[in-house]
């Protein structure tokens, strides 16, 4: 929703930042901008659980040649995984995915990350 800041709420282990890594990922497959602002998980544990989600999509699957989706664990283990595959999954992403996800994490911290804070930093990124 353009212009809008969401703030998403539940106890610990009931998926929230797995549903909307999700919501992300496929706004930023349709060509949209996304920002995330997350005071919990660093930028590699988002990248890697991004790379399994889109990894997962038929189409990108068809495209790179992937017979399934790369493990969220081996990603961020550094292993278990082709190295080769993933590169060429790496430049599908940059030479075809038109969308972007900016992440805010947690470097940024809970005390920067009010709402007032996280909407002013949505103008200055360019996120409506």
């Amino acid at each position: 929703m353009p212009s809008r800041l969401i703030t998403v709420l539940g106890r610990p282990g009931e998926m929230k930042s797995f549903f909307l890594t999700k919501m992300q990922v496929h706004a930023m497959m349709e060509g949209r901008r996304v920002g995330v602002f997350s005071p919990e998980m660093d930028r590699h544990a988002h990248t890697c659980r991004m790379h399994t989600l889109i990894s997962a999509l038929p189409e990108v699957q068809e495209a790179v040649g992937l017979r399934n989706s790369f493990r969220n664990r081996a990603l961020m283990e550094g292993h278990g995984f082709n190295i080769k595959t993933y590169k060429k999954f790496l430049e599908y992403l940059d030479a075809e995915v038109k969308g972007e996800i900016v992440l805010f994490t947690q470097k940024w911290r809970l005390t920067r990350m009010s709402p007032l804070s996280s909407r002013a930093r949505s103008k200055t990124w360019g996120l409506k």
